[in-house]
């Protein structure tokens, strides 16, 4: 048996009032505007809890289904908002106030129904370390509001799913998993994705959900579980810095995607982006990053794709020219998706199965850019070698280059090659 039902609840802060009628949770609310076209908010004052995608969704479907007001409150500053840019930007054409720097206390209520969200000013949230550490002081306000939604995150829903058995779940109400086996406490049940890790990414998932396969698969064919199995840390890696394109030409950037007008979208669900001229989308593809090419062009985009911040990319950007200056790939972090290889414009990475067994045999767990440079011949990270009619070429040596040409000093010559071959 496997368990992978994922977070099936929104979740709701057990405030003083929390119980009032006109408070729900955000997927409620979302399946209830997006499916029924009406989530019962037509001509009233709505309270958003959060600073989220997800609680932009919620702003943004709430003004939809006819909503007077909608509001969106969050402990986070503006400029910590982790909803994307464009998603604030888009809520705020769209009438939506950002109510920010500001934590739910209470709700407040009249005969058992919704009348306000007292807010407690808030000054940081996260501490010296980067944890959720959020500081209030004695500075409060009452929003009024008919509807509050909370969308600060989901939980699982495992109660009815572990009654009877000898599964516990723990205060989050996770289901304890051994971590790498995919196995519970019960023999022959497993577990994978969220509801053993809590939030997460998608490819995390299913990355678990590979092996809780081979686990089921070892189990039915009465074989050893744990033999030859890769334990995979969870490490907290620092988050990369905000891009900026200052250094970027004007004509370089990207243009800028025409809307419907907020104040019309805001009426019903009509498509957002209208979509490109012909002149505009011409100059978007003059754009083009000389795709297929196999030469790196430092667009940084195997980096910033990366789930697990297993690659790190350093160029300079010259008026004359793009130059990478490091470029490292660090397997023992690398979980094998595949990401960076499919994001690659140029197509410089690729998928190899030699790139896989490196890191079983944990030969070399960090791959600098002197060791994946290549210059048309074969080496142990791309696995050029082993493809019919390839050239033969030196074995690679750590921190050295293959040829001269491959060399940091000659970046143009230079083609990263690695590969996240699927597992």
């Amino acid at each position: 048996m496997l368990i992978s039902a994922g977070l099936q609840e929104s979740r709701i802060l057990p405030l003083p009032g929390a119980d009032s009628e006109g408070v729900v949770g955000a997927l409620d609310f979302l399946k209830a505007g997006n499916w029924k076209g009406d989530a019962g908010v037509k001509g009233k004052r709505v309270v958003v809890i959060g600073g989220g995608n997800v609680a932009v969704d919620c702003a943004r479907v709430a003004v939809r289904v006819g909503a007077s007001e909608v509001t969106l409150t969050s402990l986070e500053s503006l400029d910590e908002l982790p909803a994307h840019p464009w998603e604030i930007e888009e809520a705020a054409d769209e009438g939506i106030s950002l109510n920010c720097s500001w934590g739910p206390n209470a709700v407040l209520n009249e005969d058992g129904k919704v009348t306000a969200m007292r807010l407690q000013s808030c000054l940081s949230v996260f501490d010296a370390q980067g944890r959720f550490a959020p500081v209030f002081v004695d500075e409060f306000t009452d929003l009024p509001a008919d509807v509050i939604v909370f969308a600060i995150g989901q939980a699982p829903k495992l109660a009815g799913i572990v009654a009877g058995s000898d599964l516990l779940l723990t205060e989050r109400g996770l289901l304890p998993v051994d971590g790498t086996l995919m196995t519970t406490r019960v023999p022959g049940v497993f577990a994978s994705g969220e509801v053993m890790t809590g939030p997460g990414s998608c490819i995390a998932s299913i990355a678990s959900g590979h092996e809780a396969a081979t686990s089921i698969h070892r189990y039915l064919c009465g074989e050893d579980l744990s033999k030859d199995r890769v334990y995979r840390p969870v490490p907290i890696y620092a988050r990369y810095q905000k891009a900026s394109v200052d250094s970027v030409e004007h004509e370089r950037r990207r243009v800028v995607m025409p809307q419907a007008r907020g104040e019309d979208r805001a009426r019903d669900f009509r498509q957002v982006e209208l979509g490109f001229t012909r002149v505009e989308g011409q100059a978007e593809a003059v754009r083009c990053l000389r795709c297929s090419t196999e030469v790196c062009v430092g667009c940084t985009f195997c980096a910033r794709t990366c789930p697990d911040y297993a690659i790190r990319v350093e160029r300079v950007d010259d008026p004359d020219g793009r130059c990478v200056t490091r470029y490292d790939l660090d397997l023992s972090k690398c979980c094998f998706c595949g990401l960076c290889a499919e994001q690659c414009p140029t197509g410089a990475l690729v998928h190899t199965g030699q790139y896989e067994l490196s890191f079983y045999t944990r030969d070399l767990t960090l791959f600098n850019k002197d060791e994946m440079v290549r210059a048309g011949g074969g080496t142990r990270a791309t696995g050029r070698d082993s493809l019919p009619g390839a050239a033969s070429g030196p074995a690679c040596i750590p921190g050295r280059p293959l040829t001269a040409d491959s060399s940091p000093a000659n970046p143009e010559n230079a083609r990263s090659d690695t590969a996240g071959g699927s597992e």
